[in-house]
């Protein structure tokens, strides 16, 4: 039998094949806008990518109508079989210029998977080299509108065919446009009941640790989005301070002339002019309680409380605008219903310093296909 020989050509073609998507792609750079809901990161997408500059973005997404298209979700299903070529040919698809910068504007700040999938996708120089843009916004005015947004989105129901809100998954909950079914909206106030009570059942029951505590929370309340400093500690394991441009929606709608300037500085685009506002439908306005407003309250001020302190801390970029202080949520109906509404016990600044302490990077990892924290 004759010895099987391998043709060094053959082994050229090989290797030029092997290495293409590396040489292809090793001076492309990478911003991540981290969308929390409702806090204007789709409108800053917008701005953005319609400025004409040379930033590629994902082939559905045109550049005057990136309006629920600015969003790849091409690492949603099966992310530990992803790579970074295989990700950056699905952004560059359709587009028929040379790319060397990106941009993506995905809702995953609260979601505690992507820091380490980013991480473990990206290539040494692209994890350095990256940027993401973090909008933070006063949690309880964010809160109520989703909430609004969702009055908006969900079909009407029968008591026939309808849902119920507070049983379904939150996941479920926060894609109203995606379910089949009508599902029976309650009030604000009895929608916070049952995320306050998800809230205490994850902080008194979840056996291990405050940041297991915590990490039930945010796969079970929506309540957990308002929660930015364990998220921002997370992503901080695995991205270094200067990486992440951090801006108070507030201040930034008040100040946009300046905080332009500085995105786009950071951005590398030129200047951006305007803001659009790309919700103008109108819509129902959902209005709470005092005791739901205190109960909130007593949920989120630890937590702001922390997230100043870690935006404060070295490290952050040099164009990075003072953060400040969100203003007070103070809106409330003048009639107090006194309810009982649970309490959270979680944490604040036990969970974030449970993250800086014990969450490395070796401690999330993919098996079997699946992403899991230990």
């Amino acid at each position: 039998m004759m010895p099987l020989r391998c043709d060094s050509r053959i082994l050229v073609l090989f290797a030029l094949e092997w290495t293409r998507p590396f040489y292809k792609y090793q001076s492309a750079s990478i911003i991540f806008m981290l969308g929390v809901p409702k806090a204007a990161s789709t409108s800053l997408f917008a701005a953005i990518a319609g400025k004409g500059n040379d930033l590629c973005y994902h082939h559905q997404c045109e550049a005057n109508a990136c309006v629920g298209q600015k969003e790849s979700h091409f690492f949603d299903n099966e992310p530990c079989t992803k790579t970074f070529a295989m990700y950056l040919d699905f952004l560059s698809m359709n587009n028929n210029r040379k790319c060397s910068q990106y941009i993506e504007g995905q809702p995953v700040f609260c979601d505690v998977r992507y820091p380490f999938i980013l991480r473990n996708v990206l290539p040494q120089h692209q994890a350095k080299s990256a940027k993401f843009i973090v909008i933070f916004r006063e949690p309880i005015s964010r809160d109520i509108s989703w909430f609004n947004m969702l009055m908006r989105l969900f079909p009407e129901a029968t008591n026939e065919t309808s849902l119920d809100f507070c049983s379904l998954p939150v996941r479920q909950r926060s894609l109203p446009r995606y379910m089949r079914h009508p599902v029976s909206l309650p009030s604000y106030d009895d929608a916070i009941i049952c995320e306050l009570f998800l809230l205490h059942r994850c902080a008194t029951t979840k056996p291990g640790s405050d940041f297991q505590a915590f990490l039930c929370a945010s796969s079970s309340t929506s309540l957990s989005w308002g929660m930015y400093a364990a998220f921002l500690s997370i992503w901080l394991t695995h991205f270094d301070r200067h990486q992440i441009l951090s801006l108070n929606f507030h201040n930034m709608l008040s100040q946009w002339e300046t905080v332009g300037n500085i995105i786009a500085s950071f951005v590398g685009v030129p200047q951006i002019d305007h803001l659009p506002k790309l919700n103008s439908a109108p819509q129902r306005r959902a209005i709470m309680n005092c005791a739901t407003l205190r109960a909130l309250k007593a949920v989120y001020e630890p937590w702001n409380a922390v997230l100043y302190a870690l935006l404060h801390q070295p490290g952050r970029s040099d164009v990075e605008p003072e953060f400040g202080m969100f203003p007070e949520y103070t809106a409330c109906s003048s009639v107090d219903h006194e309810r009982h509404l649970f309490a959270s016990s979680l944490n604040a600044s036990s969970v974030t310093a449970e993250i800086h302490e014990s969450l490395s990077p070796d401690a999330q990892h993919c098996r079997d296909g699946t992403f899991r924290i230990q």
